[in-house]
């Protein structure tokens, strides 16, 4: 993300898209499923690595439709009229202004975090005999021999961020 600024000084954000030799790899049809329902899928390859890091069946899978080997392959579904041939690269000129894209991405790793920083808990009194308690979730199993366990789930302190969303 980021932002625009246009001629008026309105601020509009913004995702920018990177393409890294995206290309068909393959055209699947209703034939080519299992399934009942037909529909059609575009398999699309994205950056480039070399051919030791790939698999000797991914390696003749792209060897046989003579494409460069590819960091990443994905699969799309797809309308009949939206069908694009094998080799094709998908450029920025495959999208229109103001098109919507679903994007995917890795948050930003924030370490280990308190409950406060990670789930948003208000915390403890900050005077009237509450020492060393500011910060600190409170009870966090509820009685006492009955659970007698922590529940899972249950929100605590620990690893925040790095997630894929």
């Amino acid at each position: 993300m980021r932002r625009e600024v246009d001629m008026w000084g309105e601020v509009h954000p913004v995702t920018l898209v990177q393409l890294q030799n995206n290309q068909v790899i393959q055209v699947k049809g209703p034939k080519d499923h299992q399934r009942t329902d037909s529909y059609y899928t575009l398999q699309i390859g994205a950056g480039l690595t070399s051919w030791k890091h790939l698999t000797k069946a991914e390696q003749g899978h792209l060897a046989k439709v003579n494409i460069p080997p590819k960091e990443v392959i994905g699969e799309f579904k797809v309308s009949k009229d939206a069908l694009l041939p094998v080799g094709t690269e998908i450029l920025p000129t495959h999208f229109v202004a103001g098109q919507y894209l679903d994007v995917k991405a890795i948050s930003k790793g924030k370490g280990t975090q308190g409950v406060m920083k990670r789930w948003g808990f208000a915390g403890g009194n900050a005077s009237h005999g509450s020492s060393l308690q500011h910060r600190k979730p409170g009870s966090i199993a509820g009685g006492n021999t009955t659970p007698g366990r922590v529940w899972k789930g249950t929100r605590m302190a620990g690893k925040m961020g790095g997630d894929m969303i």
